[in-house]
């Protein structure tokens, strides 16, 4: 292991020297032997030249950073983190030659992963998911399936598959945790990583991942996985006007089969246990944290992005979990993903009997399915899903048990979703979850909802703003309390007064005073609020008050004419 203390007392460069010894011992004696030989010290006939001691140093320097014994990097393990972006790939339909003007091939080797943007349908939206079949120049490849559009000056991303390398470091970061001090990290460098490898379905580890996370008895220690990329890099690799896929550690997903297995679960690039593979609680005692990486996938992936459902934690300091689109091409996520991937999430969060310290500090989802489906626990800082089919899925273990505990976001942002947060996709049973502030626009697709709740499974409160206090709704939502902070507080000019014992919804989205006046002649014999009787009557000439929450219903029933009423929010 690249960790390891030297023990053949050579040098680096010399040639009885093995690469695995490689650490900070020989590399000052490395450098000790090339000031002796620039200052002329005779005597060093088994060092080699100094150029070549230089020229070995450097090597290894570039490929074996100074690591902890707790670290381990996938490049140890024959990672190449070659990934190479492309940006002015075209290619015909019915075609399969892919060519670059600027001769973005030099490096492409058959047999290598590639994806090209927009080549996969006949709408120029999809990604095109295929292996390099043969290498002409440095600025044309064939590939191994003809595109489904024409396309020019896209993105195409094409490497080395890493999967095994990456497994293996992870094998090793669990075994060295396991026996030592239940904690470890793989370190990713600031490269693409293709990861093509098929997905790893049940067995030990219980899941359906390219990455299979280890499983870990709920009765041993709990294990402490670290992923870990460039620190202080940012995550958001796509901006809602952008389409830049720079940026360090990014795991590149190079497949496009992937299925939500009715025996196996969602497929993922990264994964623990699924509910498939056991009984709707967690069963694995590990711990994942994730720090400054990115993950890319196919726009219409069939892989999700990130599984924790079994596992008892989950802690993301920063994350961002993208698709290879332009913002034109995801513009309308009903039509951009098939309705039968709309399984795939970016992130989704351990279910119920979680250890209770799920955090997320810093997560972004651009163009996936869904942005994040999230169960109890989870103290969440900040997020942004944008162009997703829905952007927050709350959930219940999915097996019709409800969670008793809650989640709160603090500040998400939901921008160009079809739903910006749904309840009714996979919240089988009751789910709690509040909102310091939605931040939210009008919605992509046919019929966007800022909220989906129509079984009112949602129970919690949310604080929406971003769309100028106009907001489209489904109905139910009995149970959530929705606050606008677009709503001006104070007087208001009211509804107009329905017919005797019709209902009217609160329409401003703030608790409301309710003053209620009759004329000469005009009486009320009953107000409700909610449906439920406040004892409120007024006889001719009168008036009083009654609060209507936010949300909630006030009918009326009244004779001799209409009354009249003031508003007042609070």
């Amino acid at each position: 292991m690249a960790q390891s203390i030297p023990t053949d007392a050579h040098l680096v460069g010399d040639p009885g020297h093995t690469t695995d010894h490689n650490n900070i011992a020989d590399m000052l004696g490395l450098l000790s032997s090339v000031l002796a030989q620039a200052s002329g010290t005779g005597g060093m006939s088994t060092i080699p030249p100094a150029s070549q001691a230089v020229t070995a140093l450097q090597a290894m320097l570039t490929s074996q950073p100074l690591l902890k014994p707790h670290q381990f990097v996938p490049e140890a393990y024959g990672a190449a983190g070659n990934g190479i972006v492309v940006t002015d790939a075209a290619i015909t339909s019915g075609l399969a030659v892919l060519t670059s003007a600027s001769n973005g091939f030099a490096t492409a080797v058959a047999g290598q992963p590639i994806l090209v943007q927009g080549a996969g349908d006949a709408t120029g939206v999809r990604t095109l998911v295929t292996t390099i079949l043969s290498v002409q120049s440095a600025g044309q490849v064939t590939l191994n399936a003809n595109a489904a559009a024409t396309v020019t000056g896209q993105w195409a991303v094409f490497g080395t598959d890493d999967t095994a390398a990456i497994n293996a470091a992870l094998a090793a970061a669990t075994a060295y945790a396991q026996a030592n001090t239940n904690e470890a990290e793989v370190v990713f460098g600031a490269k693409l990583y293709m990861v093509a490898g098929a997905p790893t379905q049940g067995g030990t580890t219980k899941g359906n991942a390219q990455i299979p996370l280890p499983q870990v008895a709920l009765s041993a220690p709990k294990l402490v996985i670290k992923f870990t990329g460039l620190s202080d890099t940012p995550t958001i690799n796509y901006g809602i006007n952008s389409t830049t896929v720079a940026g360090s550690c990014a795991l590149v997903c190079a497949r496009a089969d992937g299925t939500n297995s009715g025996s196996f679960g969602p497929a993922s690039v990264i994964g623990g246990p699924t509910l498939q593979q056991t009984s709707g609680t967690c069963t694995s005692n590990v711990r994942l944290v994730i720090t400054d990486l990115s993950i890319l996938l196919p726009y219409n992936s069939t892989y999700c992005g990130v599984d924790t459902y079994g596992c008892v934690g989950l802690c993301v300091r920063s994350l961002a979990v993208n698709v290879l689109g332009t913002p034109t091409q995801v513009g309308n996520p009903s039509s951009g993903i098939a309705s039968g991937n709309r399984y795939a999430f970016g992130l989704r969060t351990p279910t119920l009997t979680n250890d209770g310290d799920i955090v997320i500090d810093n997560y972004v989802a651009y163009g996936v399915a869904i942005g994040l489906m999230f169960s109890e626990h989870v103290s969440a800082s900040r997020g942004f899903c944008v162009y997703c089919y829905i952007g927050l899925a709350p959930y219940g273990a999915g097996d019709g048990t409800g969670n008793n505990h809650t989640s709160r976001l603090h500040v998400w942002c939901c921008e160009a979703c079809n739903q910006q947060i749904a309840f009714n996709s996979f919240a089988d049973t009751p789910t709690r979850v509040d909102i310091g502030t939605f931040d939210i626009d009008g919605g992509a697709g046919p019929s966007p909802l800022m909220i989906n709740d129509p079984s009112s499974q949602g129970f919690g409160e949310i604080n929406i703003r971003g769309h100028a206090n106009v907001y489209t709704f489904s109905t139910g939502m009995a149970s959530l309390r929705v606050v606008s902070g677009d709503q001006v507080r104070g007087t208001v000019t009211p509804p107009a007064v329905p017919a005797t014992t019709v209902a009217l919804l609160n329409p401003f989205w703030r608790d409301a005073s309710v003053t209620i006046a009759t004329a000469a002649g005009v009486t009320v014999s009953a107000v409700t609020v909610d449906g439920g009787a406040t004892g409120t009557t007024l006889a001719a000439s009168t008036n009083d008050m009654v609060i209507v929450p936010t949300g909630k219903t006030i009918a009326l029933t009244y004779a001799g004419g209409t009354p009249t009423w003031t508003w007042v929010l609070m």
